[in-house]
C-alpha cells in the first residue's frame, strides 16, 4: 500500500529507501545529502517493478512480492532539510510544475538482514511505463 504525500515535509515516517542513483555505490554527488541528514540501516526490499527510464530509473510499486526492487534504507535524523533537497532533485516539489515524474510516497519496505517490515519514504515514477525496459532483477546499478 502506498501513501503520496510528497508535500508533507514533516514525516511520519523516519526511514527513506533509495534503489538506484542514490545509493551509496552510486557516488552520486546528491547522496551527500542523505549521508548528512541521515543513518544507512542496511539493504532492503520493496515489492514493485523497476524500469529503465533513460537514464535513470523509476520505481513502480506493487501488491506482489514476487517482484522485488532492491535498494538500502535509511534512519532520517533531518526530514525537512533531506526532502527539500531531494524533492527539488527529483523534480516533484512545489516549485516544479505539475505533473512531477516522481511522487514521494511512504511504502511498506523489507529490511533484508532482519526480514522486518517498516514503512519508508521512496520516489516512485508516475508516468507511463509503456516502452519502458522493466530491469526484471529490481537492480539498477548492474544497468548504468
Amino acid at each position: 500500500m502506498t501513501t503520496n504525500t510528497h508535500n508533507n515535509t514533516h514525516s511520519q515516517s523516519e526511514y527513506l529507501f533509495v534503489y538506484a542513483t542514490l545509493m551509496r555505490k552510486a557516488n552520486h554527488p546528491m547522496h551527500e545529502l542523505i549521508a548528512e541528514h541521515s543513518q544507512y540501516v542496511g539493504e532492503a526490499t520493496l515489492s514493485g517493478h523497476l524500469y529503465q527510464i533513460d537514464y535513470y530509473p523509476g520505481v513502480v510499486a506493487a501488491d506482489s512480492a514476487e517482484s522485488l526492487v532492491h535498494g538500502e534504507l535509511y534512519h532520517i535524523s533531518n526530514s525537512a532539510r533531506l526532502f527539500a533537497g531531494l524533492d527539488d532533485y527529483e523534480e516533484c516539489s512545489e516549485a516544479f510544475p505539475m505533473p512531477h515524474e516522481y511522487a514521494r510516497c511512504q511504502i511498506a519496505v523489507t529490511l533484508t538482514a532482519q526480514q522486518r517490515k517498516v514503512v519508508a519514504w521512496v520516489y516512485t515514477y508516475e508516468f507511463s511505463i509503456e516502452g519502458k525496459l522493466r530491469l526484471m532483477d529490481g537492480r539498477f546499478i548492474r544497468h548504468d
